[in-house]
């Protein structure tokens, strides 16, 4: 997900390696990152140590300047090194870009023994205007009942970017109270493997009457936070077309 300010850009997860000379930094990323005009990246998060999540991070960081580079991946890992500076994501970090107020929630320093990497991912609450969106990574139960007991009023948001892609380890009802979406966004690709998102979660999103933008089916995702609260999109919806006019270049994009 790319996060744009009025002058900044942040870049939260890489998406997939596709194979030992393909990932989705080097053929998605990066290219949707030109489009918009973007020569440099003021901060970059990879939440957590899947390769789904962080397989494009190195083609990311060979093709941009990252200033700031926050994960909760191991020490070991080769991508500490590409960054000078990197640091771990940690409850309580704060910052504001252009009247966009940026919020750590998780993980908390003592979570460093999480069992499994989805719950250690760096959970991001971006607030703008009246308006705001949670970016949660892989969290699963575990680490919603652990954002739930720390602080359940931080979680209120309009806009939740789903929790492990619609999993059934997430979304649990008592976090999808706290949170209260109007909208919610699965970021999940076209007839996976693991046939998420599952229909029992989007029950619950159902029954809390939380509208629903899924990517592999409505494609890329735009939200716009502001004084005129949350407004979202599908790249579907707007472009149904494959094909475009000669000259009809890609639209600078938000969220």
């Amino acid at each position: 997900m790319v996060v744009r300010t009025a002058h900044r850009t942040l870049l939260y997860d890489a998406g997939p390696q596709f194979g030992a000379e393909a990932d989705s930094g080097e053929r998605i990323v990066a290219p949707y990152l030109r489009a918009i005009g973007t020569t440099q990246l003021d901060a970059f998060i990879v939440t957590h140590n899947d390769t789904d999540h962080s397989g494009g991070a190195a083609s990311v960081i060979a093709n941009f300047e990252a200033h700031e580079f926050l994960s909760s991946l191991p020490a070991a890992h080769p991508l500490h090194a590409m960054v000078p500076g990197s640091r771990r994501c940690l409850r309580g970090a704060q910052w504001d870009w252009d009247g966009v107020h940026f919020a750590l929630l998780h993980p908390a320093p003592q979570d460093g023994a999480a069992r499994r990497a989805n719950n250690l991912s760096c959970v991001l609450r971006v607030s703008a205007g009246a308006a705001s969106m949670l970016l949660t990574g892989d969290i699963e139960q575990l680490a919603e009942q652990a954002l739930l007991e720390r602080d359940p009023a931080a979680l209120r948001a309009d806009v939740l970017l789903v929790p492990h892609h619609g999993s059934g380890t997430s979304s649990s009802p008592g976090f999808l109270a706290a949170v209260g979406p109007g909208l919610a966004v699965i970021p999940v690709g076209y007839r996976n493997r693991f046939s998420h998102p599952v229909a029992a979660v989007l029950e619950r999103y159902a029954a809390i009457r939380t509208r629903v933008l899924r990517t592999d089916l409505d494609g890329a995702v735009t939200v716009r936070l502001g004084a005129a609260g949350a407004q979202a999109s599908g790249e579907r919806a707007q472009r149904p077309r494959y094909w475009r006019p000669a000259g009809d270049r890609l639209a600078p994009a938000g969220g």
